[in-house]
């Protein structure tokens, strides 16, 4: 088998490498969160060691503690815009492929400043219930904005310049601190978001929106 004796976020990520179409594996670890730790990475998967770190291979691990109150370290961050950046991943192939959803301790998903080879923001992100930061900002996406309100654990989301259209969300993760939907093709009515008061910024600017932004954000 592919990938026997690899650990489930390293199959993960070498399902991820398949899907995109890639001729040489960007993540060839068998146990990528180990790989992480012995380079240095916080524990935390915060701090310049984990930023670096993401930067130079598009992921990074964080440790979780499970139901029985044992630590592990997941993959917590994955950047595609870093890894095209470095040629890791060529444009052609950049997008957003299903098998993300095999790493559900995901909190960092970046693929932004180049357009992804496909059309829609996936729906299957809101089973990324860990999800903290989704920035997929000139993306070049289109259609509706999919149904974010499971993501409970989202502070961010920016989908700022791509071609969103449809309506705004109905409502908000209770934690979300920042949405950033500017430069799309959103219609309709801005919707009174009750009990957002976590909400910091919100940024709808150059849409086709109507109706008045509440107090607290005007």
């Amino acid at each position: 088998q592919q990938f026997s004796g690899w650990t489930p976020d390293g199959r993960a990520l070498g399902d991820i490498s398949n899907a995109l179409g890639l001729t040489t594996k960007i993540w060839p670890y068998a146990s990528p969160c180990s790989f992480y730790a012995a380079a240095g990475g916080s524990p935390q998967g915060a701090g310049p060691a984990a930023a670096n770190f993401l930067s130079e291979h598009g992921f990074s691990c964080k440790e979780f503690v499970n139901g029985a109150g044992e630590a592990q370290m997941h993959v917590a961050a994955l950047d595609f815009t870093a890894l095209m950046l470095r040629g890791k991943i060529p444009g052609q192939n950049l997008r957003l492929v299903d098998e993300i959803v095999q790493l559900p301790y995901l909190e960092y998903l970046k693929a932004e400043g180049h357009p992804l080879q496909q059309s829609t923001v996936p729906t299957w992100l809101g089973n990324l219930t860990h999800l903290r930061f989704l920035k997929l900002y000139g993306a070049a996406l289109s259609g509706p904005i999919p149904d974010i309100s499971n993501l409970t654990s989202l502070w961010e989301i920016d989908l700022t310049g791509n071609a969103l259209n449809g309506s705004l969300p109905a409502t908000l993760p209770p934690q979300l601190r920042s949405l950033q939907l500017g430069n799309n093709k959103l219609t309709g009515t801005l919707p009174v978001y009750s009990g957002a008061n976590a909400l910091q910024r919100l940024d709808v600017s150059f849409n086709m929106l109507s109706g008045q932004l509440q107090a607290e954000w005007a």
